[in-house]
């Protein structure tokens, strides 16, 4: 499925129809953004090899010399009343209230700290040895260094796993996905935040649109494709929210920090989508179909 055709450099099949007829979309010259014919996946080919991976996640993707020392309690609190970490909690409080949390992809920890507040039993995965360091050594957080190929998990461990800007890291998603459905107990929840390549501002800005983020982004979901993604793993698909648009979001910054205010922001996403979106599925057996509570 992937062939190295230079140091440092890979090309890859489709990850959701294995098909290899594609239609070129973006040209950066080592890499190049396409579309496959068959299923309309948007994807990264050829993209950064698998030995590149983790010197694309140093010290200076997460922030560099911002964070190296220690943080503050007021700056912690303010990483944890951040829009992203708040809207995150409430989203998975709203259908699970307490159980196992694995977030894959933490970053330097601040959603599963806020988590932990929560009453959640919290375990982190991350490639970077400097952001899992930071999460273990600053936070206290149980996080492991490495990706869902090279660390094991138990069969049906976890109650919610969550993957905030992370999916479109992965080079296999689909692979990711079937681990995952592996790791969940029955009727266990998955959410995925991720950029939306359908919205405006991708429609608008083009190869210059800042969702692209070459070359850390593998792959460009729409809600289409990652619905039919999560089916092939075994998921249903409960609920995807769409973010508004940058201005409306700026302005309802102003007033963050309640339930009102999430309520109104996913119906002014449904209107005026932004470039994130929020996908909440349910591990399903074969053709089961549930309601979530």
């Amino acid at each position: 499925m992937t062939t190295v055709i230079d140091e440092g450099v890979e090309r890859v099949k489709c990850n959701l129809c294995i098909s290899d007829s594609i239609k070129l979309l973006y040209d950066f010259k080592r890499y190049k953004i396409v579309k496959c014919k068959k299923c309309g996946l948007v994807y990264l080919n050829p993209r950064p090899s698998s030995q590149e991976l983790a010197k694309l996640y140093d010290k200076d993707y997460f922030g560099g010399n911002s964070i190296n020392r220690d943080i503050t309690r007021q700056e912690l609190i303010n990483k944890l009343k951040s829009s992203r970490v708040v809207e995150g909690m409430l989203q998975v409080k709203k259908v699970k209230q307490n159980g196992k949390l694995l977030d894959i992809g933490c970053g330097l920890g601040f959603f599963l700290k806020s988590a932990e507040k929560e009453r959640y039993e919290c375990f982190g995965l991350e490639i970077s040895e400097y952001s899992s360091n930071y999460a273990r050594k600053k936070l206290g957080l149980n996080v492991k260094t490495g990706t869902l190929e090279s660390v094991e998990y138990g069969k049906e461990e976890f109650d919610v796993i969550t993957l905030w800007q992370s999916l479109e890291h992965h080079p296999n998603p689909k692979y990711s996905l079937e681990k995952i459905h592996y790791m969940l107990k029955k009727n266990g929840l998955l959410f995925i935040e991720l950029p939306n390549f359908n919205c405006l501002a991708s429609k608008w800005r083009g190869k210059r649109w800042e969702g692209l983020s070459i070359p850390t982004h593998f792959y460009h979901f729409t809600a289409k494709t990652i619905g039919e993604l999560l089916w092939k793993a075994g998921f249903e698909v409960v609920k995807i929210n769409y973010h508004p648009l940058g201005i409306i979001s700026r302005v309802l910054k102003s007033v963050e920090g309640s339930n009102n205010i999430f309520k109104l922001k996913e119906i002014l996403g449904m209107v005026f989508p932004g470039w994130n979106m929020m996908i909440i599925a349910k591990k399903c057996i074969k053709g089961e179909k549930e309601e979530v509570g």
